[in-house]
């Protein structure tokens, strides 16, 4: 009686779930993200939520929430989540319920002939209820959940990396069609210039004062114009089908039902001199990339340590309580039985497996702790050349607005002599062609310094801009 009643506590025990995991967090390791908070899921952006001019801001947002590969990686966030629980639910008990049914045929009773009180065959059913419980295994299961643990804030972190990663694809992305857009303004501005002429120049050949070489002259221009805004165009089209596979958008709906954001004008951050010290120390904060290196590495010690508890012995605490009986299944507490007993386990010997498994978990490890430094220098390099991008941008924007807007200039001024008979053709052409090509250097110097802080921004790990307007 006594036993029947310590086996029906330790069941009960069991059952309430005694075991409490403990998670073996490295509390040194900082990532600065909602570790509680589970990732979105990336879901098909509707037509409907897209407005009639797409933001970058917008853009990024759009991207984080259709993009499937956002999607795919926020699934593996959510399969190293439940590996976790996995590895928790060895703190917490197994019970088992059994039943069986067997028949019994003996040949040597039927052999003997018929026996009285001795069956040839017979029928025994029996019915248990056990729970075991794993007291300890030499710290595997603590090592093996930290080992978890530490893989799912792994799996976060290249789930914002993979952020990181998507923003700055559609970042420089929209940027290529702003500089599309810019083309197409440059090219529909020349045609009109070429267009304008034209048809001044027409009229002064139908009154004897212009000759046909001059009318066909600014026709041709105009067809070269008309040249540029159709590659423009080409190049705006390709733009929109990269971002609508990026933004996870509605094919076609870009260009028809919505158009990119116009180039604006460069703020004072945009002209602001970065610090190459600051940027460096927020990418070695933020980068998502290294936080996933260190905590692999920590991954990789927990892994060893679980490898080390296989030369520890371990202890298995079992309970039984069932019914035995010959004949039927109608149970009397005279059929019942119950047990107890506590195992100890000990591999002694295993032909090296045990330390091979700890110099593998150990060489992992290792390896993580190179991958720390390759990517903290990567890190630290990208930075370095972004920086020195940003201020080559700066510069070259500049320059190339001050020539810009003195080839505007120079431009009106042949025009206004060759209107009025005192400037050559050709110098009207070449100031043409010098003021078209400044305006075209001009938008890429803008597009330039836009990409160069996109690339800053994510080389220091930031997903969001400082600024609305980049």
């Amino acid at each position: 009686m006594i036993a029947r009643h310590a086996v029906l506590m330790l069941l009960c025990g069991l059952a309430a779930g005694c075991g409490g995991a403990v998670s073996l967090r490295d509390e040194e390791i900082v990532v600065p993200w909602d570790e509680d908070r589970a990732p979105p899921r990336a879901a098909r952006v509707e037509a409907a939520a897209v407005g009639p001019v797409l933001t970058l801001r917008a853009a990024r947002a759009l991207a984080l929430e259709g993009n499937p590969e956002i999607g795919m990686a926020a699934m593996r966030v959510e399969a190293a989540r439940a590996r976790v629980m996995g590895a928790a639910s060895r703190y917490l008990p197994k019970i088992d319920l059994t039943a069986g049914y067997t028949h019994t045929f003996d040949f040597y009773m039927a052999q003997l002939g018929d026996i009285p009180f001795i069956p040839r065959s017979f029928e025994s059913y029996d019915t248990a209820l056990q729970g075991t419980w794993l007291l300890f295994d030499g710290f595997v299961r603590e090592f093996s959940l930290a080992a978890a643990d530490l893989a799912r804030r792994e799996s976060r972190a290249a789930y914002k990396d993979a952020e990181r990663l998507l923003c700055r694809a559609v970042e420089q992305t929209y940027h290529e069609g702003q500089l599309a857009e810019e083309g197409l303004r440059i090219a529909a501005a020349d045609a009109e210039f070429n267009r304008q002429l034209l048809e001044a120049t027409e009229q002064k050949r139908l009154r004897g004062k212009a000759a046909r070489q001059d009318v066909n002259n600014f026709e041709i221009r105009l067809k070269a114009a008309e040249a540029a805004a159709v590659a423009a165009r080409q190049a705006l089209a390709v733009n929109y089908i990269v971002l609508e596979e990026l933004l996870g958008l509605p094919e076609g709906i870009l260009g028809r039902a919505t158009e990119l954001e116009p180039l604006a004008e460069e703020t004072p951050d945009l002209l602001a001199r970065p610090d190459e010290g600051a940027w460096r120390d927020l990418a070695e904060r933020a980068r998502p990339d290294v936080a996933a290196s260190v905590l692999a590495r920590k991954r990789g010690e927990a892994e060893t340590e679980a490898a080390r508890g296989a030369w520890l012995p371990s202890f298995v605490l079992t309970g039984t309580y069932g019914w035995q009986k010959l004949g039927d299944m109608r149970y009397s507490g005279d059929e019942a039985n119950s047990s107890l007993m506590l195992a100890l386990g000990w591999n002694l010997f295993s032909g090296g497996s045990t330390l091979a498994s700890v110099a593998e978990a150990r060489a992992r490890a290792d390896e993580a702790s190179y991958r720390i430094e390759q990517r903290a220098r990567a890190a630290a390099s990208e930075v370095r050349q972004a920086v020195a991008a940003v201020v080559h941008a700066q510069e070259r924007l500049a320059i190339d607005t001050r020539s810009a807007a003195l080839a505007a200039e120079t431009r009106d001024d042949v025009r206004r002599a060759y209107e009025a008979e005192k400037a050559a053709l050709t110098r009207l052409n070449e100031a043409q062609r010098d003021a078209v090509a400044a305006a075209a250097r001009l938008a890429q110097a803008r597009i330039q310094l836009r990409q160069a802080w996109s690339a800053l921004r994510a080389a220091a790990g930031g997903r969001e801009p400082d600024q609305s307007s980049q």
